[in-house]
């Protein structure tokens, strides 16, 4: 499958490239999360296995080991809404 291509306005940029292992019973994925800003917000693209370019393969499993770190050291606490 060709790779794929993100389309961006232009008040727009990438500000995070998140690879994540996904997984559960009998299954297993490896997506990577494309966050892009504009003066609206920020909105997600997900990039699926075969939908990755050549060097993002490549890079996925230390980005991947990166993010988890970077987000573990995150304090967070759950709240009952």
């Amino acid at each position: 499958m060709k790779p794929k291509t993100i389309k961006l306005a232009a008040n727009e940029r990438i500000v995070a490239v998140v690879p994540e292992y996904a997984y559960g019973p009998g299954w297993r994925n490896y997506p990577t999360f494309v966050y892009i800003m504009s003066a609206s917000g920020i909105r997600f693209v997900c990039i699926q296995s075969n939908e990755k370019p050549p060097m993002l393969s490549a890079r996925f499993h230390a980005g991947a080991a990166m993010a988890t770190s970077l987000i573990g050291s995150i304090k967070t606490e759950r709240v009952q809404e």
